[in-house]
């Protein structure tokens, strides 16, 4: 997903560290919203520490970080 918005954003997949970095820094900056997205038994600080982590696929919660630090919207077909 990293890869996939990286190369649509700026024609650079390679990019998609930058990408993981700033969607992990704005859920973690903006906990009050995005902890009711956690699992029950998932705290969001352990959370941000795994996606941290390079090959790990990112989902609805990153999507969602970058389409609103980058003003875009997104449909999932």
């Amino acid at each position: 997903m990293f890869r996939a918005i990286a190369d649509q954003l700026f024609g650079d997949e390679n990019k998609h560290t930058k990408l993981r970095a700033e969607a992990v820094y704005h859920v973690e900056e903006n906990k009050e919203l995005y902890k009711f997205f956690m699992e029950d038994d998932e705290n969001i600080d352990d959370y941000c520490s795994f996606m941290r982590r390079d090959a790990i696929w990112g989902g609805q919660i990153e999507m969602n970080a970058l389409a609103q630090l980058y003003n875009f919207n997104v449909i999932v077909h």
